[in-house]
């Protein structure tokens, strides 16, 4: 009995925090997080290279959303949200890098306004799919175990990039990815 109710105090507070939505303070420390993690990012895929440094922060982001089901304190919840706001918030700026790195010099901005423009969708998609799983009556770990799946699927996908690149040109990494003749 002492566990559900300590379940059910936890499930309210995060659901206060849901609806409420934080503080400024708290909102200010994730966006110094936020930004801290794409620096961060870059520094990874600068020294260990684009491929383990992508699947480093995607892999520990997604254990941090994970972890959002099983918290048990203010202390913890915010300990997650600066690992997910570290390892997962900054990833779309270390992306825009790369995606500006795989596609040939002609259709370059294309095929990067396109990767922005999915992204955007993404955006605008993930609220709307974590209302309609909410009101599918999952748990909030059942919740947050769904969506640190896709963060996994990102690990796999960066990992099975043919290239793979670490201090290298644009022009490199162009000769790399170019069919050779």
């Amino acid at each position: 009995f002492r566990s559900r109710r300590r379940l059910n105090a936890r499930e309210a507070h995060l659901k206060d925090l849901l609806v409420c939505g934080l503080s400024g303070g708290a909102s200010a420390y994730e966006a110094f997080l936020r930004g801290r993690g794409g620096f961060l990012l870059g520094c990874f895929m600068d020294f260990f290279g684009r491929k383990p440094g992508l699947c480093f922060c995607f892999f520990v982001g997604s254990l941090s959303v994970l972890l959002f089901g099983w918290v048990t304190s203010t202390f913890s919840l915010y300990l997650v949200g600066a690992a997910t706001g570290v390892f997962l918030v900054g990833i779309p700026s270390a992306l825009h890098v790369v995606a500006n790195e795989i596609y040939p010099t002609s259709i370059r901005s294309t095929g990067a306004g396109w990767a922005y423009a999915v992204g955007r969708i993404g955006s605008i998609a993930g609220p709307i799919l974590g209302g309609v799983v909410q009101s599918a009556g999952f748990s909030f770990s059942q919740f947050f175990i769904l969506f640190s799946l896709p963060s996994l699927l990102c690990v796999l996908l960066v990992a099975l990039y043919p290239v793979g690149v670490k201090r290298e040109g644009l022009e490199q990494v162009q000769a790399k990815l170019s069919p050779s003749e």
